[in-house]
């Protein structure tokens, strides 16, 4: 979009008490047309407004361009990851502190990239093509994490923490026993070489469909530790896996929320966006360092996705948007 029109929704997000948002740096758009070729059209527009509005970014670095993945489309993973540290690196030293981006904008206020979180959902074939594969995120992590803090060590470095895999043929991951999250990604990522010492915290996307964020059971489920991985509060079994691990880092749910379309109405959706904030900020407080509603964007409330949006099409706001407001104005 315009940088008038991004302005005008992060000004209204910003009025309610927002000061963090998440947004994709998309390396096959900003370095597409080969290696050393970066245009930053798209993230300078974003970042002129969050300089004048007071906003902190989480950069969100992908997908791969085709010249770094062999010419397929941009979740294919690139074949060297040099070149996705060497991207991560580019975006530090533009917006990070004493920035290119600061240095030749003299007139804004610098607001230093805060963060880059290394890939979106790796875990899901949909964002990892062909398949989700640890071994090869681990290794992406190696190079772009260590890199990104010798230059910048004051910008967080998030990796992915969820749960799951999400292979695109379905396959059974867990050797039968149906216990997803005991043999899935978190679980496997683990075991390798994340480069723990240049990770600031995991990536968490805390989805819970129709289900409550206070809520602790599912009904029907014989065995209520399986059922958590499909509760809000599975951010309880990503603590507990890191910890048990030996790599714990604090946890940044970068994605929630609940869509209109599909999983609730406007009404509890106001209600499950409040009380999630509040579990997360009080009773979570010691491990949940960051929480990020998905989705701020121009509203598209006719589809599943752009029905988490807490605006309608519109730009009337939904009843979670008035009650975000409400919660942001008590301190919380």
């Amino acid at each position: 979009m315009s940088e008038a029109e991004g302005s005008a929704l992060l000004d209204r997000a910003s009025t309610v008490g927002v000061r963090w948002v998440r947004e994709d740096f998309g390396w096959a758009w900003i370095e597409g047309n080969g290696k050393g070729q970066l245009d930053w059209t798209i993230p300078d527009r974003l970042m002129r407004n969050a300089s004048k509005l007071g906003l902190n970014v989480l950069a969100m670095v992908g997908y791969s361009p085709g010249w770094a993945n062999g010419g397929r489309d941009d979740k294919h993973p690139p074949l060297n990851p040099r070149d996705y540290a060497d991207f991560a690196v580019a975006v530090a030293n533009r917006y990070g502190q004493g920035g290119t981006f600061w240095s030749g904008n003299p007139t804004l206020t610098p607001r230093p990239l805060g963060a880059i979180e290394i890939w979106n959902e790796p875990w899901l074939s949909h964002f990892w093509k062909p398949q989700p594969d640890v071994a090869a995120y681990a290794a992406l992590v190696r190079a772009a994490a260590p890199s990104i803090k010798a230059v910048h060590p004051e910008i967080k470095v998030l990796i992915s923490g969820d749960l799951h895999f999400g292979y695109s043929d379905g396959r059974d991951y867990t050797g039968g026993t149906n216990r997803q999250w005991e043999h899935g990604w978190l679980a496997n990522l683990l075991k390798q070489d994340i480069a723990a010492a240049s990770v600031d915290a995991y990536s968490v996307h805390p989805y819970s469909e129709a289900r409550g964020p206070y809520e602790t059971t599912i009904p029907g489920f014989s065995d209520q530790s399986y059922a958590q991985q499909w509760l809000y509060q599975k951010v309880l079994l990503i603590r507990d896996m890191t910890r048990s691990a030996g790599k714990f880092k604090p946890l940044w749910s970068t994605e929630f929320g609940w869509s209109t379309m599909g999983d609730v109405d406007e009404a509890t959706q106001a209600k499950f966006t409040h009380d999630a904030l509040v579990r997360a900020v009080t009773e979570w407080s010691s491990f949940v360092e960051r929480s990020f509603i998905y989705v701020l964007e121009r509203p598209q409330n006719g589809s599943r996705t752009g029905a988490y949006s807490l605006l309608r099409d519109d730009l009337s706001p939904k009843p979670g948007w008035t009650s975000l407001q409400q919660l942001m104005a008590s301190g919380i």
